[in-house]
């Protein structure tokens, strides 16, 4: 059993085929992966044959990066909802509708 402080991630990009080689001894991270449709492979085992270590591989575009402000990742505005789109929604949204508007409370 490792412990968390072992559990690493290692991203490595291939600008020549470009694509990102990821390993991880992080059984969560190996699992996220998977479930995101990553072809993840067991790179090693304990002695009791209990795997430890995960690789994948994917398209370079798959792993991006945040942008920070003062040390913290800035919050996206509405999530991943393109925030024009929404607001005009909003306005539009008729009385009674079930859509909440801006500001208004229960």
């Amino acid at each position: 059993m490792t412990t968390k402080a072992e559990q690493e991630t290692v991203i490595r990009w291939d600008r020549e085929d470009r694509t990102v080689q990821l390993y991880t001894a992080d059984a969560a991270q190996a699992r996220r992966w998977t479930q995101l449709g990553y072809d993840v492979r067991v790179q090693g085992t304990d002695r009791d044959g209990r795997p430890h270590g995960w690789t994948a591989t994917g398209p370079s575009g798959c792993v991006r990066f945040r942008r920070l402000r003062n040390g913290a990742v800035v919050k996206r505005v509405n999530g991943r909802q393109n925030l024009a789109v929404h607001q005009r929604v909003l306005t539009r949204a008729p009385l009674g509708s079930g859509i909440a508007t801006r500001g208004a409370t229960k």
